[in-house]
């Protein structure tokens, strides 16, 4: 994944996207990983992506067995929307931060 599709959804001076993370931490994951920059929804080679994530991380996958969901909890992800057809891409944060812990730069 190329560095210049990926922006902060926020202005901040600092490229934070949670508490432990920046940007340019999951800029690395995702160019480590191999991940492509290409959207699934719209098949746009280089749609430019806004990420989603607050300062504890997305709280968006809820926990649950069949169909009883645990109220309070959930998987911490960082989320990517296509600027061109708005498909969401999520990550989850756990995994991204064990990664950048045994691939230090």
């Amino acid at each position: 994944m190329d560095s210049a599709p990926v922006v902060p959804a926020s202005n901040d001076a600092e490229d934070a996207i949670t508490l432990k993370l920046r940007l340019s931490d999951f800029i690395r994951y995702a160019t480590g990983k191999k991940l492509r920059s290409d959207c699934p929804g719209c098949g746009l080679p280089e749609p430019g992506w806004i990420v989603y994530a607050n300062r504890r991380g997305n709280m968006v996958i809820p926990h649950g067995i069949d169909e009883n969901i645990f109220m309070g909890g959930g998987v911490a992800t960082i989320a990517m929307r296509c600027t061109n057809c708005g498909f969401v891409r999520q990550f989850d944060l756990a995994h991204v931060t064990k990664w950048l812990e045994e691939n230090k730069e």
